[in-house]
């Protein structure tokens, strides 16, 4: 049938499944860019981190380094090291107080939030950033080493309090 079945086809929902084919080209594909990687000296953490600590790209992001995404696109680059030793493989676990992590070179401080109110004047927009080049709350801020959130948000022609902040997490609880 068109519905439903474990033969490709369409989902419950109406969307299509992938193929089977197109699932072992990528298998394939993962395979044949990982193969030929020169062995890595995986780098050393602190005892019993591998399954205490928190995952490397859940600490950078939370750091303001960007997304979980972005920081796992971080990690493929090679620009993080955890003790000194640069880090590739994704899911590593470590302890933000014990262990030294590096992006680019500059030290990421352990968790360390910022809060700033901000009193929103009208005819700004309420975006970090802006492709338009209108006026935004980024504008407010610069010089900052850490990724922003705004909480919420105020229609361009309307003045008041905003929140900014580096919690992400917090940013999109309130939102």
């Amino acid at each position: 049938s068109a519905q439903g079945g474990s033969g490709g086809g369409f989902r419950r929902g109406g969307s299509p499944s992938r193929p089977r084919e197109l699932d072992a080209k990528i298998e394939q594909r993962n395979r044949d860019r990982y193969a030929n990687k020169p062995d890595i000296k995986l780098p050393k953490t602190h005892p019993g981190a591998e399954q205490e600590g928190e995952r490397l790209q859940k600490v950078l992001a939370r750091a303001g380094m960007g997304s979980r995404r972005a920081c796992e696109e971080l990690i493929e680059q090679a620009r993080v090291e955890v003790n000194g030793e640069i880090v590739v493989e994704q899911g590593m676990r470590v302890d933000v107080h014990k262990d030294e992590i590096k992006v680019d070179g500059l030290t990421v401080a352990a968790q360390s939030y910022l809060f700033f109110a901000l009193n929103k004047p009208a005819g700004v927009v309420s975006s970090m950033e802006d492709p338009d080049g209108r006026q935004c709350l980024g504008d407010y801020v610069t010089n900052r080493e850490t990724r922003l959130f705004h909480v919420g948000r105020l229609d361009t022609e309307t003045e008041g309090i905003i929140m900014l902040t580096n919690h992400g997490e917090l940013a999109h609880r309130l939102t």
